[in-house]
């Protein structure tokens, strides 16, 4: 169902402080509303751009208890993500 690449923070493309401060920020109001809120960032990448193109981000965490575990299925590929690597294939990692 979905095609996962993982980048692990570096210092060629480090996330903006103010994306890491808005997730923060969500996160812990969620957490301040109770319940089963999860705390998710809506990013338009520039103005002007689409709404349907905006990235979603949330905590892996809250994804893996949305969806489950980000094991990939037997029959599919694993690969390990690169900072320069190209688009993400099934079951990427």
């Amino acid at each position: 169902m979905f095609a996962y690449q993982f980048k692990k923070r570096g210092k060629s493309a480090p996330p903006s402080q103010a994306l890491l401060s808005w997730l923060d920020g969500i996160c812990d109001a969620a957490d301040r509303a109770g319940g089963d809120r999860i705390g998710v960032v809506i990013w338009q990448r520039a103005a002007g751009c689409l709404d349907s193109e905006a990235l979603v981000v949330l905590k892996l965490s809250d994804w893996e208890a949305l969806h489950g575990s980000r094991q990939v299925e037997q029959d599919e590929a694993v690969h390990a993500a690169e900072d320069a690597a190209p688009a993400s294939t099934a079951g990427q990692r």
